[in-house]
């Protein structure tokens, strides 16, 4: 039997029917109501034709519009994913940076790396060669910025680099101390070219001698800090013999502890411990009550857990010295010791304190030697553009405490004159 579509009058919906049903009363299955088929209700051929082609051509609509959606949908998960990717491109970085503190040439040499492992995580690896130009292009945007602010800013670095045990030598240290070891040089050779009419003129001529000689041998950044801090200790001895005071148990100690050291860290401490003793000599030949700085000088010897805090010690205690001594003299160190508590409370590590701390006896002997009638601007302007040149904070404390060295070679030739 031929079948036809008809529509029902109701609710326009195409019903098929076979032939023998005309003129009987029909319910249709979309709306429920009754109607009796006649030939008016019939879709012609054509008819039939169009309302198959329209039905199609709507589903081709529609799957048009819902593939359009996808896509739409798929571009902006695409990019949002970009946006997330160069958001943890720089901030993940970024905090583990600041955590442990990589040296920024190495760290941000990787950014390619982390942007690929990233990318492919998130997506797949079709995205690879996408990723890396965006990752090439952080990196590269990154370090053309970082070196053209080196050469035209002036901010203190903040970098630490976690302490290794073997001191290796770093080739950032090495390049970037050049300058240091010819300014030392030069400015060595020069003192030794003045005549000196006193009688330690000889010792503080070998003192300095010894100073140009280690830095040029030093083959890392902290051999150098204990250069710095060793002729401290030696310059600190002839100006306490200046000042008459005695000295000599100290440098036997300081001898002694030198020999016995293991470590560099070690005769660091030493350096530093010796110069606490010897400034507490001059103090109280000067005048000065110390009793209270000394008495934390033991208690805090106690209580440190690890070499860098007896360090630290040390030059915090040499700061509470130098400040006495000013101040005995008639000098202001208001400003330079409410900076030295400031930068202590702002400190985020130990190393921070102790690159205070040797910053503080830069200042606090510079105002001693100017009011002691010494010209420091030359020293002051080396202490300046070593601090802006530093790429850690190593070399601060190492610019500090070869600043402390000529700062003291000036009083103890003014003094010996």
């Amino acid at each position: 039997m031929a079948e036809f579509i008809i529509k029902c009058p109701h609710c326009n919906s195409d019903l098929q029917i076979r032939e023998e049903y005309i003129g009987i009363e029909l319910e249709c299955t979309q709306c429920r109501n009754t109607f009796i088929i006649s030939n008016d209700n019939m879709i012609a051929d054509g008819e039939k034709e169009e309302s198959n082609s329209n039905s199609e051509f709507n589903t081709s609509n529609n799957d048009v519009q819902s593939l359009e959606n996808n896509n739409s949908t798929e571009h902006f998960l695409n990019f949002f994913v970009i946006l997330i990717i160069i958001a943890l491109c720089f901030g993940v970085p970024f905090f583990i940076y600041r955590a442990i503190n990589l040296p920024r040439t190495i760290f941000w040499g990787a950014l390619p790396f982390w942007g690929c492992c990233i990318y492919i995580f998130l997506l797949d690896s079709r995205k690879l060669l996408s990723c890396l130009a965006i990752a090439a292009t952080i990196w590269w945007g990154w370090d053309a910025h970082s070196k053209t602010k080196q050469k035209t800013t002036h901010k203190a670095p903040k970098k630490v680099i976690t302490a290794e045990k073997s001191a290796p030598q770093k080739k950032s240290d090495s390049e970037a101390y050049k300058n240091i070891k010819k300014v030392i040089s030069t400015e060595t050779s020069k003192s030794q070219k003045k005549s000196t009419s006193g009688a330690y003129a000889s010792k503080i001529r070998s003192v300095m001698s010894e100073f140009s000689y280690q830095n040029t041998m030093s083959k890392n950044i902290y051999q150098q800090i204990c250069n710095g801090t060793y002729r401290t200790v030696e310059l600190l001895n002839i100006l306490a013999e200046q000042f008459e005071g005695s000295t000599s148990s100290i440098m036997s100690d300081f001898r002694y502890n030198d020999t016995m050291s293991n470590n560099i860290y070690q005769q660091i401490c030493n350096g530093t411990y010796r110069t606490v003793e010897l400034l507490d000599v001059i103090a109280r030949k000067m005048g000065c009550s110390t009793s209270s700085i000394m008495s934390d000088f033991r208690y805090n010897n106690t209580m440190s857990n690890n070499i860098y805090q007896q360090i630290c010690n040390g030059t915090y205690r040499t700061v509470e010295l130098l400040d006495v001594i000013a101040r005995q003299m008639g000098c202001s160190t208001s400003s330079i010791m409410s900076e030295f508590r400031y930068q202590n409370t702002m400190s985020n590590n130990i190393y921070q304190q102790i690159c205070n701390g040797t910053y503080r006896t830069v200042e606090l002997l510079d105002v001693i030697a100017r009011q002691m009638g010494c010209f420091t601007s030359s020293v002051m302007s080396d202490f300046k553009y070593n601090n802006t040149m530093s790429n850690n904070i190593y070399q601060q404390i190492c610019n500090g405490t070869y600043r402390t060295v000529e700062l003291l070679n000036l009083i103890t030739k003014k003094k010996d004159e």
